[in-house]
């Protein structure tokens, strides 16, 4: 209903950034050689910069056809999409996977006291980036659950704002919210603000640059779409964004030769990376011709990018198993290592299309009914 075929290659570039994700869980867990350490975190940021465009559009074209945003049906398709597999992955962190493999997963049902696991009071609503640090989990995997936690916050304050302003005020807006996400992480890493998480970029107020972009992208895309078609034409500026996403993920592999050290990058990391995908997605929406659109709009990575949320809320327990069967097996040194890589990418996307197939789909389909555009 929204351009589907036009925003096809935003299918392919989520599956870029998932595969950067569990990329990033496997070298954690020694599945790939030690000289490869990918970083999470910009997978995490294109998916932001993803869905603060693709929330956006949403939005603005329902008020284009309509005339007004249901804020009600807007929370209903979110909850629809976001919270049943987040739940229902949950509850088997906390009530199944103990009962099978309590050395990985702690067990409520052993502990000498359930204060213990007050922390998982938070992640019922979505406080985990704020209230839970990773050294009090418990369970294997569930960390990557913070990311959610931002996206909910942006989904809970960001359709109100797009209300309340109207559209001459939002661009600004959107720079204003990255310049101040900047300068509070840049506080935060000083200590001049305190940080209630063990990273300082996963609380929402230090995060919401790559979202931020994305909405801006959106903006653009309605009011001032000659501006993303003169970006589309300009194909240096889309290498550009591409050569600068590829330098930071060069760059997260610290023990490769020639490393190229960024001096204190974590203070404006993210921001690069929101930049980058920004760039990208601006140039692909404004209909840039380039060699990787095809690559982008090929089956096996947009299909990748559909299943991508069962991937990114699954891989940590397929992970966890895979690398014990493959370390049983004593592939984990010099070609085994591809091998392991292989089969651990193969499990997770199959257990993803599963749960798409099986579990998602029918959901979405439910949700179709509170669609407007």
């Amino acid at each position: 209903s929204y351009h589907r075929k036009h925003f096809l290659a935003l299918d392919g570039l989520r599956g870029v950034a998932v595969l950067l994700v569990v990329l990033a869980h496997a070298s954690q867990k020694r599945l790939l050689a030690e000289n490869f350490k990918f970083s999470g975190e910009l997978g995490v940021i294109v998916f932001f910069v993803l869905s603060g465009f693709l929330i956006t559009h949403l939005l603005l074209e329902e008020r284009t056809r309509t005339g007004q945003i249901s804020l009600s049906k807007f929370y209903v398709r979110r909850a629809l999409r976001i919270w049943p597999l987040y739940f229902a992955v949950l509850g088997a962190y906390v009530f199944v996977l103990p009962l099978f493999d309590p050395g990985n997963f702690g067990s409520i049902y052993e502990a000498d006291s359930l204060g213990d696991y007050y922390y998982l009071l938070a992640y019922p609503f979505f406080l985990q980036n704020y209230l839970v640090n990773d050294s009090d989990v418990h369970f294997w995997g569930i960390e990557v659950f913070w990311s959610l936690a931002v996206e909910e916050h942006f989904y809970l304050f960001w359709p109100l704002l797009l209300v309340a302003l109207r559209g001459r005020w939002l661009i600004p807006s959107l720079a204003g919210i990255m310049i101040v996400t900047f300068s509070l992480r840049a506080l935060t890493r000083l200590e001049v603000l305190p940080s209630s998480n063990d990273g300082v970029e996963q609380m929402t107020h230090t995060a919401l640059d790559g979202l931020a972009a994305g909405c801006i992208v959106a903006c653009l895309y309605h009011w001032r779409p000659g501006v993303l078609k003169a970006f589309s034409r300009r194909r240096w500026l889309y290498l550009l964004g591409w050569a600068l996403l590829l330098f930071l993920v060069w760059a997260a592999l610290k023990q490769l030769p020639l490393f190229p050290t960024l001096p204190e990058s974590g203070y404006y990391r993210l921001t690069l990376a929101s930049l980058a995908a920004a760039i990208i997605v601006a140039c692909l929406v404004g209909g840039a011709r380039s060699t990787t659109r095809p690559i982008l709009c090929s089956r096996p990575l947009t299909y990748i990018g559909k299943v991508s949320y069962g991937m990114y809320i699954l891989n940590p327990i397929v992970l966890l198993y895979v690398t014990k069967v493959v370390a049983y097996l004593g592939l984990l040194h010099g070609a085994g290592y591809f091998i392991a890589i292989a089969a651990y990418l193969a499990v997770v996307v199959g257990v993803a299309g599963l749960s798409f197939k099986f579990f998602e789909a029918p959901i979405l389909r439910f949700k179709e009914r509170f669609a407007r555009v």
